[in-house]
């Protein structure tokens, strides 16, 4: 049993309608209720909805696929589409498939050519009322907003309506505003209104709506991680900041309709800034941006690339013309109350550093071993998988731009057309940037036999006198990930680098006065690396490294020593362990 219910149905087609109704259909047949399987699509789903954007309908089609349905039930045909696409690709499936569909009580033949061309004028018609409600639809939206009432919708902040559904100003909130853009007009920079709002425990927009319950999903435009926050715990931003400053709202102005569809329209709106203070405010935004001393100029060479090795977030650069406060730091310092406590790291230190890394004498004789041992870490197939997957991502982003231009005013969002709209820009780029990545990264992982060949030979081109944006840019071709955690107790740092070669993860330890530095292997390359050093042609070296192990045999306790020292090299640690283990044998 299928059952959907759209924003246009009447009552008489609720789902409890559909479920009592399709119950009723199945016992007449004699069919037991246990065995019925009933794919709810919810209320608010649009007939004219792609497949994909209808998940009970596309694991229905894909059970019948799988032989898993004897009969299919859907109240009538409307339920299942408003599209002829939608019409056509089901059809297929049936015919395919040894599968009864009804609508209503009637069977349909999808076999019978009659009834094909039936079921198509039907959907033509279906898909013809759908159009219709939409028209008029947005007609009527276009009649509130002129007659001043709301549109729908969550309510920018700052607004409210009246019993009759008129939009009047929300007092409350509106001091808020007055308070942002006055704070803004002292000089004071978005970022630091946002952190004296959540101070004083303003409270956001998604905050009130609906007490505050549900879920926010954000996408890091770098690594393409999903974070998921309660709406609940959601604080006050820059950008949300920002976002008030520059919504002509404030000023009595509001547009609705796409500007790409020629359908944009301007209305009138209860003005809670003045035009000319609102212009006044916002010419004086750009010299406010980043009002806090910062050289907003400045190039950070490991933009993007740092995670907090604590909390998952990205590190962000931060300096000043002086270096007072020279830093890469976790963006989660932006919100006292959701400090991971992770410390900050200089940008001249962490940058020197990775250079110097990617540079070093060390890092080519780990790729020599490793050219020696063979390599254990193969990412093909699951670069491959995430290339495939970022494409799927991409169409889908792209759908939904599409869809929120044609269909945007079936939205909740209290935005503007042109804002849906770059939102969701805003993910298609973020995506194409993650893809872009993977993808020369899998071009560069494909040759298999030549790839650690390749990157030794780059590497060894590489000089340590580099412009800054070629060093960019070489940092971005081998260096996948750098990961930073602080021991506070112990004052130290460690420094893992993930890289998109192939080459085995390094970690580091320094102390936070960045004097000793010191490197722990990775324990990945112990075993191949004991092969290596099994074989017969190797006889000469394993009689120097039992010097080794007699020198350093005192500072050996236990089975497993690459924990207790940092002083070797990981491969050198490795061989001296697997050899003290056999001397001790």
């Amino acid at each position: 049993m299928y059952t959907r219910l759209s924003k246009e149905d009447a009552d008489s087609n609720s789902i409890n309608n559909q479920l009592r109704t399709g119950k009723l259909f199945f016992k007449d047949l004699g069919i037991d209720e246990s065995k019925i399987k009933v794919y709810n699509e919810g209320e608010g789903i649009s007939g004219g909805a792609e497949i994909e954007d209808r998940p009970q309908l596309q694991q229905l089609i894909l059970d019948i696929q799988n032989g898993l349905i004897s009969t299919a039930w859907f109240r009538d045909q409307k339920r299942l589409e408003r599209s002829g696409m939608t019409l056509f690709l089901f059809t297929e499936v049936v015919k395919k498939s040894k599968v009864d569909v009804y609508f209503g009580n009637d069977l349909e033949d999808f076999k019978n050519p009659k009834g094909f061309i039936m079921r198509g004028l039907k959907s033509l018609l279906n898909e013809s009322t759908r159009l219709e409600q939409s028209w008029e639809t947005k007609k009527q939206l276009h009649l509130n907003m002129k007659e001043g009432k709301h549109r729908g919708g969550m309510h920018t902040y700052g607004y409210t309506s009246d019993e009759n559904g008129y939009v009047i100003v929300d007092e409350e909130e509106a001091k808020i505003v007055r308070r942002i853009y006055q704070m803004s007009m002292d000089g004071i920079g978005t970022r630091a209104i946002a952190r004296t709002l959540n101070k004083e425990g303003v409270a956001t927009r998604s905050n009130t709506v609906k007490g505050g319950s549900g879920k926010r999903i954000t996408v890091n435009k770098h690594t393409g991680k999903e974070t998921i926050t309660d709406i609940k715990d959601i604080k006050w931003a820059g950008n949300t900041v920002r976002g008030i400053i520059v919504n002509e709202k404030y000023k009595g102005i509001a547009y609705l309709g796409s500007e790409e569809l020629g359908e944009r329209k301007q209305y009138d709106y209860p003005i809670i800034i003045e035009p000319k203070e609102w212009k006044k405010v916002n010419d004086n935004l750009k010299s406010n941006r980043n009002n806090s001393g910062k050289n907003v100029k400045h190039k950070y060479l490991l933009e993007g690339m740092i995670e907090c090795g604590r909390c998952g977030r990205n590190y962000y650069g931060r300096t000043r013309k002086d270096k007072s406060d020279h830093y890469y730091l976790c963006s989660s310092k932006r919100f006292p109350e959701l400090n991971c406590g992770n410390k900050s790291i200089n940008i001249d230190f962490i940058e020197n550093f990775i250079w110097s890394t990617l540079t070093s004498s060390s890092l080519k004789n780990q790729i020599n071993l490793q050219l020696a041992t063979g390599d254990d870490k193969p990412k093909l197939d699951t670069l491959q998988l995430e290339v495939e997957q970022l494409h799927k991502e991409l169409t889908k982003h792209k759908n939904a731009k599409k869809k929120a231009i044609q269909s945007s005013f079936y939205s909740d969002d209290d935005r503007d057309v042109e804002d849906i709209v770059k939102a969701i820009q805003s993910k298609i780029e973020s995506t194409e940037e993650i893809l872009d990545k993977k993808e020369k990264e899998l071009d560069y992982l494909s040759d298999a036999s030549n790839k650690l060949d390749k990157v030794k030979d780059e590497l060894s081109n590489v000089k340590q006198e580099t412009p800054f944006n070629l060093r960019q840019e070489i940092i971005n071709k081998f260096i996948k990930r750098i990961f930073i955690e602080s021991d506070n107790n112990q004052h130290m740092y460690e420094v893992k680098i993930e890289y998109n070669a192939p080459i085995w993860d390094n970690i580091f330890v320094t102390n936070q006065a960045y004097s000793i530095i010191k490197e722990m292997h990775p324990i990945k390359a112990i075993p191949q690396t004991i092969e290596w050093i099994k074989e017969p042609k190797n006889v000469t070296y394993k009689k120097q490294l039992y010097t080794k192990v007699e020198q350093y045999q005192p500072k050996f306790k236990h089975k497993h020593i690459f924990n207790t020292s940092f002083e070797q090299s990981p491969w050198e640690i490795a061989e001296m362990n697997y050899y003290y283990n056999k001397l001790s044998n």
